[in-house]
Parts: structure tokens; sequence; C-alpha cells
């Protein structure tokens, strides 16, 4: 998992722009997928976006988000 996250925040860094898997966006943070959408379903993540069966979470939103925990922390 830490080579998936060290891609993961690699290409944050590089290109906030885009959509991320849920899997993508899961390591990123180190959690598990099924973490984030109850996380967003509560309200506590950003809402991830659904085309057809596919679920994406906008990058940009997931930045904006951890950006605002480090403030709140």
């Amino acid at each position: 998992m830490d080579k998936d996250n060290d891609k993961a925040v690699a290409t944050a860094t590089a290109s906030p722009a885009g959509y991320w898997t849920d899997m993508r966006t899961a390591a990123f943070f180190g959690l598990h997928p099924k973490t984030l959408k109850r996380m967003a379903a509560r309200g506590d993540f950003p809402k991830p976006l659904h085309f057809g069966r596919a679920i994406r979470f906008c990058v940009a939103d997931v930045m904006a988000w951890a950006e605002k925990q480090k403030a709140v922390a």
C-alpha cells in the first residue's frame, strides 16, 4: 500500500485536477475505501461522483478537504 500511497501523493502534488477512484483516494489517506464512503455519507468527507457504475472523487475537493483538516488540527 505504501507504493500506491507514494504514487497518489506524487500525482496529487503534481496535478491536483481530475478525479481519483475510491481505491486511489483511500490509498492517499491510508484508509479503506468503505471508510471514505461512510465518511462521505455522514458529511465528513467530499461526496463521490458517480459516472455510471464508476465512483470517483474530485481531486480538488479532496485536497481542499485535506487542507481544511490541517487548519482544524
